[in-house]
């Protein structure tokens, strides 16, 4: 278990950089005669289900497939110079199956150091493997090979990767020699067994009691191994969207599921096209993991008002804060959140750092922030107040609409904070909750 969370953090570093400006492959690392980065070209081999981690042993017989990498462009990793990046993809089949030029390709992106005399400590590869079974049905899962590689002196003959691989539930070993070392182009990605989804829409916020100040959220949930997202916008600009995650996205672990997240000032363009394409480790846009999204404009629902809080006690056993509130109007279409159409959001904050309770999907007031984890509802999400830390911690809910179905758009529309004099706070110190309390303004 250690080893396989000391991976999935150097999946992190590697995700969580700002990307890099693409380099050409010839100009960092240890070069060929050529002026040809000693990694480029095709690396093929075979890896062997060994082990299954969760009923702890063997498999037998073991399961094989044939992997071949692809080495393509090459850079240094900008939050450790001593680190070099390299991106391209994977492709996986059934050994005895389809050739290398015909199995499904998917991209990779590494982490190595280069020792400057022909070998490399490969610190890192992550790819999503993706083949197709012999019935046609199509496998999908996360991978992170480590290892190290040597090459010789001339040809490829003698240039041979190896180490050990690690996926949910299962490791093994693999090795893989030098195919060649010509410098393809990245095949676009074919989404069948992968995914993307992307998303804008409004955020009005609170503002001491002012008019909301206004934002455009642009958000992309996927499990296809990138590292930012670039967005071009419908004003001819373009943004780059880090990665993210929050209360409601603890599935993301860059590893299975990856989340980019921001907020730009001012409203979203009302029938605008958004357009975002994940971009690799150097700053590549993957070919093919592209989405798109447009605002639809006009469907912003009213914040939730005359917002209340109180310590909710059954039998004398304290459940949690129950949080009412009045309910804005609905918009047909848009905000209905009882016919399950947009939803209300109660988010829990600490004064700093990220939230530590969430819940979603709301169809109407009142709704209880628990004490234990075993009232977490299904729209749950974080820590119960029982296991936070001390300290002081705000209380915001939130209406959210949806695009009309039918309409261009699609996902949320608007996301509407409650007024500033309607937050709610509370300190916690040792075991004890305080009541709730709403500063004075």
């Amino acid at each position: 278990m250690k080893k396989l969370i000391s991976l999935v953090a150097i999946l992190v570093l590697l995700v969580t950089a700002t990307p890099v400006l693409a380099q050409d492959s010839s100009d960092p690392g240890l070069l060929t005669s050529d002026g040809v980065n000693l990694l480029r070209g095709a690396w093929g081999g075979t890896r062997l289900v060994t082990y299954d981690k969760v009923k702890e042993e063997p498999i037998d017989p073991p399961f094989a497939l044939q992997i071949n990498l692809y080495w393509i462009e090459f850079g240094v990793d900008p939050t450790d110079p001593g680190v070099m990046l390299a991106t391209g993809y994977l492709s996986t089949n059934l050994v005895d199956g389809q050739k290398r030029a015909k199995a499904i390709k998917t991209p990779m992106m590494a982490r190595y150091i280069d020792n400057d005399d022909g070998t490399f400590d490969l610190l890192s590869i992550v790819t999503t493997v993706r083949f197709e079974r012999p019935d046609g049905t199509i496998a999908t899962f996360p991978m992170i090979f480590t290892g190290a590689a040597t090459t010789g002196d001339s040809g490829l003959g003698d240039d041979v990767m190896w180490g050990a691989w690690e996926t949910a539930g299962r490791s093994g070993e693999w090795s893989a020699t030098h195919l060649d070392r010509r410098k393809v182009a990245c095949p676009e990605v074919e989404i069948n067994g992968l995914s993307m989804w992307a998303d804008v829409y409004a955020h009005i916020g609170p503002n001491k009691g002012a008019p909301g100040n206004k934002g455009t959220m642009l958000g992309v949930r996927t499990n296809i191994v990138s590292s930012a997202v670039r967005v071009n916008l419908p004003t001819g600009e373009s943004v780059i969207v880090p990665s993210y995650t929050d209360v409601f996205s603890l599935d993301v672990d860059f590893l299975t599921s990856f989340r980019y997240h921001t907020r730009l000032p001012g409203l979203p363009v009302a029938g605008g096209i958004y357009t975002f394409t994940l971009l690799d480790a150097l700053g590549n846009p993957i070919p093919g993991a592209e989405a798109m999204d447009i605002y639809v404009g006009g469907y912003i629902p009213g914040p939730p008002t005359d917002v209340d809080a109180s310590k909710l006690y059954e039998n004398g056993i304290f459940k949690g804060i129950l949080m009412d509130w009045t309910e804005p109007g609905t918009i047909l279409g848009a905000f209905q959140p009882a016919d399950g159409i947009g939803f209300y959001q109660i988010t829990v904050f600490p004064e700093e750092g990220d939230s530590v309770f969430g819940a979603n999907q709301i169809e109407e007031p009142p709704h209880l922030i628990p004490n234990i984890e075993d009232d977490f509802g299904d729209y749950d999400h974080g820590t119960p107040l029982s296991e936070i830390e001390d300290g002081t911690y705000n209380i915001l809910v939130m209406s959210l609409s949806v695009a009309p179905e039918g309409s261009a758009g699609s996902g949320l529309e608007a996301h509407v904070d409650c007024a500033s004099a309607d937050e709610w706070f509370f300190d916690v110190v040792g075991d004890v909750v305080s009541a709730p309390y709403q500063p004075t303004l």
